[in-house]
């Protein structure tokens, strides 16, 4: 095999690897889903899923747009309030946004931002963007971000990647 051909397999190679890091961004594989529910998933399927997974029946705002459900000790951690906001664009699943709530003479909000951090990373992988006050996990299909928002609440968004 002679060095020519050999540099332009191998830059091919390269080239295809870094793309793929690009495409899939460093969650192995993982897609990002919000309980498992795709995005497109439909408003009755959410609801569904939310029960079984939450415990409760999600309320329904007035235009059908959204799915609402606040849930005590929010992923195992004492003291947290997740407010979770499920909205839909004609009927399927476009984003999940959960507001965290905690008493701040508790807890700090970095204490929070920590062991979300920590949770979502093990769903989620290693790989993260990260700011002080912000995080953002690029997953196969989603976009997932913990923010610090204001004393005593931070958010997690999941979104569809663009």
């Amino acid at each position: 095999m002679n060095y020519r051909k050999f540099s332009k397999t191998a830059g091919a190679f390269l080239a295809m690897a870094v793309c793929s890091l690009m495409i899939w961004g460093c969650g192995n594989g993982v897609d990002g889903y919000y309980d498992g529910m795709k995005w497109g998933t439909t408003y009755e399927n959410a609801k569904t899923v939310l029960k079984e997974k939450e415990g409760a029946e999600p309320a329904e705002n007035a235009d059908g747009s959204k799915l609402i459900l606040e849930v005590e000790n929010y992923r195992g951690v004492e003291g947290v309030t997740g407010k979770i906001e499920c909205s839909f664009d004609g009927q399927k699943l476009d984003e999940v946004f959960i507001y965290l709530g905690f008493d701040e003479n508790t807890f700090t909000n970095e204490e929070i931002m920590d062991q979300y951090e920590a949770i979502l990373t093990e769903e989620l992988g290693k790989c993260s963007k990260s700011a002080k006050d912000s995080k953002i996990w690029k997953l196969s299909d989603s976009e997932v971000q913990l923010a610090n928002f204001t004393y005593g609440m931070l958010v997690m968004d999941y979104m569809p990647k663009n």
